[in-house]
């Protein structure tokens, strides 16, 4: 169609030709823009997946314009080339943790520690190896933790996970490990017992709870556990607060502390829960492949019916804080009474 008919302009022509451009461009922009947050897309097959990430390097990753997408991109990098010098690529200009945590994943992979010594900052190294410490139940770890206050906690989690007191013994701190001894030695005399008839179980409540008041709620709840796919019951536990207390929290009323799960073994046997109920015993939070399935939880019992365990990590400790309490203590005395827990015959 030509341009110019009988002298004058053919404005259909021109038309054509700006439309056609327009959609040939858009195209071509939309295709560039995909391909700027081109992540390795995952297959069925976990070998397949680490057979593409083999192939690439970490020129795929500068292409990406998102932060999370290009520092996921050099952690994925990283593993699949069990190569912990990729993680120097992630930015660390909000946090530091994703570098941190790209080394621990390789540490874990390699179930070696020294892989930690690759970070330069000595605060992340020394998270790496109190993480790796626990992930891997590898006490050697602690001693490489040059900070003391955290080697001392990584000893005194080892004493309390594993029930074994004699750990206390190499904590430096004297008041740390007088603490830590405390866990095994306290005297129950005189403090008041819960029952559950309907699960048959127990446990004892300490004085100072009994005395300031306490309320134990049971209902049914969806798991907050992604394995879990039915519902548990649980166990709410409830404290009124002492002096002094913030003024947003009432005195005369109940406020909660830590949630108890009570959830069926089946649970255990499907395809995922074989391995979530193995790192829950073992007191990880974490799969072996790095997936996180824990939050803040712990292993408290079991027997051929349930397993029972306890969510509250730093939730009684900000209700310690709010309540005038001391973090340590409140911490303590919730350990305290959940090892009285047991099973009635």
């Amino acid at each position: 169609m030509p341009f110019i008919i009988k002298g004058k302009t053919n404005w259909r022509y021109i038309l054509i030709v700006v439309v056609l451009t327009t959609v040939v461009a858009g195209g071509f922009l939309w295709f560039i823009e995909q391909q700027k947050d081109k992540t390795i897309t995952p297959t069925q097959s976990p070998e397949v997946m680490k057979q593409e990430v083999e192939k690439q390097d970490e020129t795929i990753c500068e292409k990406m314009t998102k932060e999370t997408n290009r520092n996921s991109c050099y952690r994925d990098i990283a593993l699949a080339k069990d190569n912990e010098t990729f993680c120097e690529n992630i930015s660390i200009e909000t946090t530091k943790w994703p570098k941190t945590y790209c080394y621990i994943q390789i540490a874990e992979k390699r179930n070696e520690d020294i892989v930690c010594e690759g970070l330069l900052d000595e605060g992340e190294r020394n998270i790496c190896y109190e993480r790796f410490a626990r992930d891997q139940i590898n006490k050697n770890s602690c001693r490489k933790i040059t900070y003391l206050e955290t080697r001392d906690s990584c000893y005194v989690w080892f004493a309390l996970t594993q029930r074994d007191s004699s750990i206390c013994e190499e904590v430096e701190d004297s008041f740390r490990q007088i603490d830590c001894k405390e866990h095994f030695t306290f005297n129950t005399l005189g403090w008041e017992i819960y029952t559950n008839t309907e699960y048959g179980f127990e446990f004892k409540i300490p004085p100072l709870f009994v005395q300031t008041g306490y309320e134990i709620i049971e209902r049914d709840k969806e798991s907050q556990s992604s394995w879990l796919d039915g519902k548990c019951s649980i166990i709410l536990f409830y404290l009124r607060p002492i002096e002094p207390y913030w003024g947003t929290m009432d005195k005369n009323e109940f406020h909660f502390m830590f949630p108890l799960w009570i959830c069926p073994q089946v649970y255990c046997q499907i395809e995922e829960g074989v391995r979530s109920c193995k790192a829950l015993r073992e007191g990880r939070r974490e799969l072996e492949d790095g997936e996180l399935i824990w939050t803040f939880c712990d292993f408290v019992a079991e027997n051929e019916n349930l397993i029972i365990y306890e969510q509250g990590g730093p939730s009684s400790g900000d209700f310690a804080d709010a309540a005038g309490w001391d973090k340590e203590e409140v911490h303590k005395i919730k350990y305290q009474m959940l090892s009285t827990f047991k099973f009635l015959e």
